[in-house]
């Protein structure tokens, strides 16, 4: 009778230690998923508003391996305690963890791929949001090398108002002291006139050093060969904040003389320093 009842209290205390693999795998589950969603929402935004910080960028990115090892750890430690090898878990027949084996490594194994991939991407598509870039820049897929020229300074431009002094040539004059303004109105915009055709890969806006920033919100960012054909390189809703550096890469790259800075509302556009880099040289390595 001992023999009986010590029987069926292993029995109830394996089918604990399983129920408790069971709760713990789920999570790892959806552990797996949220920091695979977040690490991509990470790179689809990148050049938006808030230009992510690199750190944050790769807590996020790695924060799925290092989270599903931590849950590998305990689901090894409640199946050494329930004292199954790894075929026993496996062919338990209870309906709890004939599946644990499977899931435990599937989750552990993508995870840890996927989030180093995603880290990679992530440490080399920071550089292009870097106030410090070096422009010189290399294919993914080709040995060439990209030079590009900031070819907006110094050219013809215009504004939809003026207010005050701050003429719109004051945004391309390679000095972010100075800005352009407009006057509070409907769709208030900044132009420039590169004086020929360029392929345009970024396009980097300055926000004012002194105050306002928070101002550069829904601007839409476009450039064209005409001012009748335009392409949109980017569209920033922000609000972004003073002193900031925004840059927008033009996928695929644009083929244009004018490039265009206008704000989808009723405010005014004010714009300490516009840089246009264009591909002006092609060195094949």
């Amino acid at each position: 009778m001992a023999s009986c009842t010590e029987k069926s209290s292993n029995s109830n205390g394996e089918k604990a230690w399983l129920e408790g693999v069971k709760v713990v795998e789920v999570f790892a589950v959806i552990f797996l998923f949220a920091s695979s969603i977040i690490s991509a929402l990470t790179i689809a935004l990148r050049k938006w508003p808030t230009r992510t910080l690199l750190l944050w960028k790769l807590f996020t990115a790695f924060s799925g391996a290092a989270g599903t090892v931590i849950i590998m750890g305990v689901l090894i430690f409640f199946k050494k305690k329930a004292g199954l090898s790894p075929s026993q878990a496996i062919a338990t027949k209870d309906g709890i963890a004939d599946w644990s084996m499977i899931v435990s490594s599937i989750c552990g194994v993508l995870s840890i791929v996927c989030s180093v991939f995603i880290g990679c991407k992530l440490i080399m598509k920071d550089s292009d949001m870097d106030d410090e870039t070096d422009y010189s820049k290399w294919h993914e897929n080709t040995s060439d090398v990209q030079i590009l020229q900031e070819v907006a300074e110094g050219k013809a431009s215009t504004q939809s108002s003026q207010h005050g002094h701050h003429e719109a040539v004051h945004a391309n004059d390679g000095n972010i002291s100075t800005f352009s303004h407009t006057t509070t109105e409907q769709s208030p915009y900044w132009m420039v006139d590169l004086g020929r055709d360029y392929n345009i890969r970024q396009i980097e806006i300055f926000a004012r050093r002194d105050c306002c920033g928070e101002l550069i919100r829904q601007l839409d960012i476009t450039a064209g060969s005409s001012h009748n054909l335009m392409t949109r390189c980017g569209f920033y809703s922000g609000p972004a904040q003073t002193g900031y550096h925004l840059a927008f890469e033009c996928t695929p790259i644009i083929n244009g003389r004018y490039v265009k800075i206008q704000k989808n509302d009723t405010t005014n556009l004010a714009l300490a320093e516009v840089q246009v880099m264009a591909i002006v040289d092609r060195i094949v390595g």
